[in-house]
């Protein structure tokens, strides 16, 4: 993870004009996705909001993202999860004798303190968030998100996991295909299910039009609000965006439905491809735990040559 090791092939879109350190862009992944959340939740006014252009009417009422302050926007429980995980890996990561069990114990300590500030911030259930921490790991460490196919490829790796796991594996294994059938559905729809084809969109991709599709993807008719239609739609908005943070936020942030879910994750994606770069100091500079985010961001870099993900149990 050290250096950008490929160049953005599959889609040239996202391909960045100079490079950004990979210390700022692990900074900016953490504070942009809780400006994204912040931004995207408006004291739970435009979360859930069934109607994205009003939505967006609302957002040119008060200047265009270009005038919005963070200090007016406190962030949501979802922010305050991604501390808390993200406070949980640096312990385990700093610390000796790491270990899954350790780590599951550093989760559940962390959650539960996070449980004491969640007052006014909507906190929900907790979602299928692998998808996110996926593909943020491959935008920071090859310059791009995952393509799709790879995370057909995660899925059938943590489809065999699960099966010799013996835990649950009944139950999980009931409801496994749905997640992805309907990624697979979505990949071929944008034409990059090969993992080679550049993302087509509709020659008109308005606020309407883009309601109705994520709207179409979602479990229920709510964008963003199940654990595969919010990574999806932040996909989606990153893909039409390319390094546009306006654009980003126009389409991953300001939609109807659960829209700080979505935004949470764009945000991410978006900070660890071009850190701050094209991103209005106003959105995230005031931001509520601004510091905090950012000194976890630095020091989950510094952790980068740990893979957790080979802990013993």
């Amino acid at each position: 993870m050290e250096s950008l090791t490929e160049v953005i092939e599959h889609h040239p879109d996202l391909t960045m004009s100079d490079t950004v350190p990979l210390e700022q862009r692990y900074k900016a992944s953490m504070v942009l996705s809780g400006a994204g959340d912040a931004l995207g939740c408006n004291h739970g006014t435009w979360e859930f909001e069934n109607d994205g252009v009003l939505i967006h009417e609302q957002v040119q009422k008060r200047g265009g993202l270009e005038k919005l302050d963070a200090i007016d926007f406190p962030v949501s429980d979802d922010t305050v999860m991604h501390l808390a995980t993200a406070e949980a890996l640096v312990k385990v990561g700093e610390g000796e004798g790491a270990s899954l069990p350790v780590l599951y114990r550093a989760l559940v300590e962390k959650y539960i303190v996070s449980m004491t500030d969640m007052a006014g911030r909507g906190a929900g259930d907790l979602r299928g968030s692998g998808t996110g921490s996926v593909d943020t790991h491959h935008a920071l460490r090859e310059g791009h998100p995952a393509c799709g196919h790879r995370l057909m490829e995660v899925l059938d790796k943590a489809k065999e996991y699960v099966r010799h796991s013996g835990n649950c594996v009944e139950l999980n294994m009931a409801h496994w295909d749905y997640f992805g059938i309907q990624w697979k559905s979505y990949l071929e729809k944008r034409g990059i299910l090969d993992g080679k084809s550049k993302p087509q969109f509709p020659d008109f991709y308005g606020v309407k039009e883009r309601e109705s599709f994520y709207r179409a993807v979602s479990f229920k008719g709510c964008g963003g609000a199940s654990g595969h239609d919010a990574p999806m739609i932040a996909y989606d908005a990153l893909l039409r965006a390319g390094d546009s943070w306006v654009e980003l936020a126009n389409h991953g942030f300001f939609h109807g439905g659960d829209s700080d879910s979505t935004a949470v994750i764009a945000a991410a994606w978006w900070g660890a491809l071009f850190g701050f770069r094209g991103v209005p100091e106003i959105n995230y500079q005031r931001l509520e735990y601004r510091d905090r985010l950012s000194k976890l961001g630095e020091r989950l870099y510094k952790l980068r040559g740990k893979h957790l993900g080979s802990l013993k149990e």
